[in-house]
């Protein structure tokens, strides 16, 4: 008999039986698994269990007051550092990094030397990062501290490059690139080394705005460090791609005038994502530099950025004035590029102006890789609108002027319904009609495959239906005007060609009533 379910089984009963006793369990690395609320407390140790099963359980503040006790109990004795150390992370934890980092602080002072220096170190560490990521001076203090107990520690590197980052984003460049030199510099091998001296180089280029013009050796030193960057760490996973940077570099050596200097500027708040203060500044360049290469490039630019804030049509209208302004400018691919994708999110938005703008797309760009899309598209804006008319133009343009097209069985099949459909809303709709007959029997010989082929036959069935219906109306009419011989003629047409529909029987019962009549009178 297999018994391999009673282990199973055993334990799921065990735990039932115990009921709620299990949840009152934590499990902490130093000391294993501590039942929380059960805990004795007649010596140092289970006083010391029980704080830290309260630690453990996420009762800081308990815990703290605890081990604040048994630190005070237990004098200068090894659970006594212990306690210490928990006081720490239990400051830490709590979100109070400056309290961490005093008691931190008390504990090297009352231990110097002692075996828990690097793990309180540590939360020390952690502490001041905590404090720079809410933003507060106080934790460049907390990390210094951490520096002058271990300036070549396995912590440095880190704390070099915390405090870095919080200059930079204090806007104190020069501040941020001494620390970030500093990481580069005395840890080579650190894996935050590339980071480090990418940032270093982008706070260069920022510190550079304080002097006019910029300081030429300086960018001469950012661009190389930059190409540096690019040539050892360009390749690795995750790495930035440091070409606008070092474009901005390069600019900021070589160009003297105002506005050209402002332009790579506006450029550099733009790499930063600061897009709004890019977007001010390379407007007025656009202006200033109209006519030139540098002027073309601040429009785009600035059109980038407009779309980066999600303001959809004022940029599609820049890059408009972009092509305006700049014909034959290096960065009509780009610019129509940009306009094909910002179509799409306009159609989300409203139809009819993504029509409008998908109609642009091919007027800037028609020889581009993506202009046949957009011709598709324009039609399938113009079709969900129910502008046929406009829609079958758009497709009939496309198999025109781009056969090769991925598009073309698409356009194809789309065209036939476009005709179709406008039928239905003329008086007159057999002309309309007989191009659907084409197109869909076009699109059926070309693509026998094809997966709108069963759609492409129905539709053919469903014409031919509409079809026999106008005969049949036809023969009605005549009838009313009382000439049964003419309305004879096209029941007979129905009898003939359109044997197949739900028109015939009905045709053949007229044409029978016709010529019983007929006889009646002879």
């Amino acid at each position: 008999m297999n018994r391999s379910w009673i282990g199973p089984v055993g334990v799921v009963l065990i735990l039932c039986w115990t009921g709620g006793a299990w949840a009152d369990w934590v499990w902490h690395k130093e000391r294993g698994w501590i039942e929380t609320g059960a805990l004795p407390r007649n010596t140092d140790q289970e006083w010391y269990d029980h704080a830290l099963a309260l630690l453990t359980d996420e009762k800081y503040e308990s815990a703290l007051a605890e081990f604040k006790d048994l630190a005070k109990s237990s004098g200068g004795e090894e659970l006594g550092e212990r306690a210490e150390v928990r006081c720490v992370e239990c400051c830490y934890r709590m979100g109070k990094g400056w309290d961490a980092y005093r008691r931190a602080e008390a504990f090297f002072a009352a231990h110097p030397g002692s075996r828990f220096a690097d793990e309180v170190l540590t939360l020390e560490f952690r502490a001041g990062v905590g404090l720079l990521e809410r933003e507060k001076r106080s934790g460049v203090t907390v990390l210094e501290a951490v520096l002058a107990r271990r300036a070549d520690g396995p912590l440095a590197d880190d704390c070099y490059f915390e405090i870095g980052k919080y200059h930079q984003r204090r806007k104190h460049y020069g501040r941020a690139q001494v620390c970030y030199g500093n990481v580069v510099d005395k840890f080579p091998d650190s894996e935050l080394a590339p980071e480090a001296l990418f940032a270093a180089s982008v706070c260069a280029l920022y510190k550079s705005r304080e002097r006019r013009p910029p300081a030429v050796e300086k960018m001469a030193e950012a661009q190389a460090n930059l190409e540096h960057y690019q040539k050892a760490y360009g390749k690795r996973p995750g790495a930035r791609d440091v070409s606008l940077y070092i474009q901005i570099a390069e600019g900021l050596q070589h160009y003297k005038q105002k506005y050209e200097i402002r332009f790579f500027y506006g450029l550099l708040y733009y790499a930063g994502e600061r897009y709004k203060k890019a977007l001010n500044t390379l407007w007025k360049c656009a202006k200033k530099l109209k006519g030139t290469d540098l002027g073309g490039e601040a429009r785009y630019y600035a059109g980038e950025c407009q779309f980066h804030m999600k303001q959809y049509y004022k940029a599609f209208k820049t890059f408009e004035k972009f092509f305006e302004e700049n014909p034959g400018h290096v960065r009509q691919t780009d610019a129509g590029r940009r306009q094909f994708d910002i179509c799409a999110l306009l159609k989300k938005e409203n139809l009819k102006t993504a029509a409008w703008a998908y109609e642009r797309v091919v007027q800037r760009s028609p020889y581009s890789a993506f202009a046949d899309d957009a011709q598709m598209e324009l039609g399938n804006c113009w079709f969900e609108l129910g502008s046929y008319g406009e829609a079958r133009t758009a497709y009939e343009a496309l198999l025109k002027a781009y056969p090769d097209s991925e598009w073309y069985g698409a356009a194809i099949f789309q065209a036939g319904r476009c005709y179709l459909d406008e039928s239905k809303h003329v008086n007159v709709g057999t002309s309309l009609q007989l191009k659907a007959e084409e197109r869909f029997d076009e699109y059926i010989t070309k693509y026998p495959t094809g997966i709108k082929v069963a759609d492409a036959r129905n539709y053919m069935k469903e014409i031919k239906e509409l079809k026999a219906k106008q005969h049949f109306e036809v023969g009605e009419f005549y009838l009313r005007v009382k000439q049964p011989a003419a309305a004879l003629v096209y029941f007979e047409v129905i009898k003939r060609d359109f044997a197949d529909t739900k028109w015939a029987s009905l045709a053949d019962e007229k044409a029978r009533k016709i010529r019983n009549g007929r006889r009646g009178k002879g």
